[in-house]
């Protein structure tokens, strides 16, 4: 850990982590300053190795550097560098992910509380969208859980904004929540209804956190496009699961195969749904409801290091502490980690 309360997570595999606990405000010119130029003044950052530094990393840091503070959305504090690395440092979301509140029940959420995460959900893609921002993986994993309950968006990686023109347009995301314009045997152009995309995942987390089982599984990444690209016909509901037609309806109208059809082409069409009509939009975004789980909150000082620690040589800007001995990370015991969960 560096010298204050957040853990470190391994670097050299790419893992997003907390640095510190900062202000929200304060730190996004200089931020935005970094994020669109490597320092010059390295000597080991040539002409093609920074090219490839920007298009590796760019993404997410350009997706959330002038972005306005939201609370359905992890923030970007600051971004810095030294010889060797890049340095990110992400608002400090505690309360786990929603996939691993989900793995807290058996056969799904009730539909009271999936009725309060969706809403979540729709808050942070209105947001995000109203900025010109497709995620384009959005998953149970890529979602928080705040310390008030609430749940935050995160992992921007695949990001990008609707006006550009991203050579990268099919298989982004994670097969299960995937799109099935996105794939590449799809006639369909991504890019023409990009919001789409986003909405067609929502689609699945939501059959998900009502029935705990994937709308679309299959035993490889194939199997399951070959799934999704049959929409609803390849999605049966449990019987055991107690879901409303609205509810079904809002499920099928998310999954609706044609991008032109599938709603949320407005935001306010999602909004207006009949299933979601006993929300009070304006209480959600002010976070006035109560959310269904609170989190128990533990001082991350205290938390047992899943990972270990960088090597000191690799993150010279920063100065590595080692935890206590009973903290520390030992790979003898991976259920440690279960556990806290």
């Amino acid at each position: 850990m560096v010298s204050s309360k957040r853990k470190f997570y391994r670097l050299d595999s790419g893992s997003v982590f907390a640095l510190k606990a900062a202000s929200r405000k304060g730190y996004r010119t200089d931020a935005a300053a970094l994020a669109c130029h490597p320092s010059k003044d390295d000597p080991e950052v040539t002409s093609d190795l920074a090219n490839r530094h920007l298009f590796a990393k760019d993404r997410e840091r350009n997706t959330l550097v002038y972005l306005e503070w939201n609370p359905f959305v992890a923030g970007l504090i600051q971004v810095f560098e030294d010889a060797h690395m890049l340095y990110i440092a992400m608002e400090f979301i505690p309360g786990g992910t929603l996939r691993s509140l989900l793995r807290r029940t058996t056969g799904g959420l009730c539909p009271r509380d999936v009725n309060f995460y969706f809403g979540n959900i729709v808050c942070a893609l209105e947001f995000l969208h109203q900025f010109g921002i497709i995620h384009r993986d959005l998953k149970p994993e890529n979602i928080l859980v705040n310390a008030d309950g609430y749940l935050c968006l995160t992992d921007f990686g695949e990001a990008t904004y609707f006006k550009y023109q991203d050579p990268k347009s099919k298989e982004v995301g994670t097969s299960f929540y995937m799109a099935p314009e996105c794939q590449f045997t799809s006639v369909n152009d991504p890019s023409d209804h990009p919001m789409a995309v986003d909405w067609w995942s929502s689609g699945c987390i939501l059959y998900e956190m009502i029935t705990g089982k994937l709308a679309f599984f299959g035993k490889t990444s194939v199997a399951t496009q070959f799934k999704s690209a049959e929409g609803m016909a390849a999605v049966q509901w449990p019987p055991s699961i107690k879901a409303g037609k609205n509810l079904k309806a809002l499920v099928s109208s998310l999954l609706e195969l044609d991008p032109e059809l599938r709603l949320g082409q407005e935001t306010e069409h999602v909004k207006c749904d009949p299933w979601l009509s006993n929300i009070d939009w304006s209480k959600m975004q002010r976070r006035k409801y109560l959310a269904p789980f609170m989190p128990k909150l533990i001082d991350s000082s205290e938390l047992w290091h899943d990972s270990p620690l960088p090597k000191q040589e690799y993150i010279p800007g920063l100065k590595t502490v080692e935890p206590p001995l009973h903290l520390a990370h030992d790979d003898r015991y991976p259920e440690r980690r279960e556990r806290a969960l």
